[in-house]
């Protein structure tokens, strides 16, 4: 399974020549400002969806409430993290999609728009369908950026398209993409970024043990047969045969728990706090799960997990960019799109 995804049958023909085709950058979302006022209103949303936040079916009723409770507790906080990575720019998260978009329609060129959505938060997706409708066009193509399907992230927003597809009678020729976390163009993507980031900064398999991070999934999600985990695995072994790292170098482990239920694992600080006890001193860290550095990168991984590894444990911790706007990222993108929609590729 390569980049798959959801025909939204509209009757339109499909591949007609003369329509341009919107392609949507759809991520998880952010604040609108650090401030927390911002970030509680921004949590209180995301919290609020019953897919992130699943009660037992007699309680569903008080998701909102748990939401905006628990929102209201780590407003602050939250808001003082979210300042330490605030940009000019904004949003990191925001800032690198909007970039990712341009560059993509650039390099898509004519007959093609790119829009960029949040699941939560502004760019809402709505308005960018009423955008999208207000220049006509009939052909659309949804990617979340997210490679690996689960419920609360790839599945809520999918949820969402179709719901907003039908609620206006948007009758667009229309591909929503569900999963490609066996896309070889990322295997590759991946890869390159992590042999171009080690090698500038003079890290090789000798004395660097190589760790992949994803967010953490409750582990009831999993025992519904939520495929996340092993579309992480799979991903894992598609880079690693475009890599040269030893396997015995590598490890995978899973961050950004919230609550107290369980999570799947072993969790990235458990991981590191063994790494450093079996000697190892130089670790590099890459985001699997994330396309855009974003909270869960720049300051779980880039300040507190650093902080563990060299303040406490002695080593040194070296983290890996998201793929970002990197130009083999953006090719990637470039090749997903164009075989969905039916394009040539160059």
């Amino acid at each position: 399974m390569q980049a798959t995804s959801s025909p939204y049958n509209t009757g339109l023909p499909a591949g007609d020549s003369h329509t341009t085709t919107a392609v949507v950058l759809l991520n998880l979302g952010t604040p609108e400002s650090p401030d927390p006022k911002s970030v509680q209103k921004y949590l209180a949303e995301f919290l609020g969806d019953p897919e992130v936040i699943s009660l037992p079916g007699g309680m569903k009723w008080a998701t909102p409430l748990l939401a905006h409770l628990i929102a209201f507790f780590r407003a602050k906080p939250s808001s003082a993290n979210y300042r330490m990575i605030w940009t000019e720019e904004g949003s990191p998260l925001l800032a690198i999609t909007r970039r990712q978009a341009a560059l993509l329609e650039e390099q898509l060129g004519d007959g093609y728009c790119v829009e960029v959505a949040m699941r939560y938060g502004q760019p809402s997706l709505e308005g960018v369908f009423d955008r999208l409708l207000e220049k006509g066009i009939r052909r659309l193509l949804i990617l979340p950026m997210y490679p690996h399907f689960s419920r609360p992230t790839t599945g809520t927003a999918l949820a969402l398209a179709y719901r907003l597809l039908e609620r206006k009678g948007l009758r667009w020729e229309a591909h929503l993409f569900s999963s490609w976390h066996d896309e070889p163009s990322y295997h590759q993507a991946q890869a390159r970024h992590i042999r171009d980031y080690t090698a500038a900064h003079g890290l090789s398999a000798e004395d660097t043990h190589l760790l992949f991070s994803a967010h953490s999934l409750p582990v009831s999600y999993i025992q519904k047969g939520d495929p996340y985990q092993n579309e992480i695995q799979s991903s894992l072994e598609g880079i690693h045969a475009c890599l040269c790292w030893p396997k015995e170098k590598i490890s995978v482990a899973y961050q950004s728990r919230l609550g107290p239920v369980e999570w799947i694992g072993p969790s990235t600080e458990h991981t590191l706090r063994g790494l450093a006890e079996k000697g190892c001193r130089k670790v590099v860290v890459c985001p699997i799960s994330f396309t855009a550095d974003c909270i869960e990168t720049s300051h779980e991984i880039g300040i507190e997990y650093r902080r563990l590894f060299e303040n406490e444990l002695g080593g040194t911790l070296f983290l890996v960019p998201a793929l970002n706007d990197s130009p083999c990222f953006i090719d990637c993108l470039k090749s997903m799109v164009l075989r969905i929609s039916g394009g040539t590729l160059s």
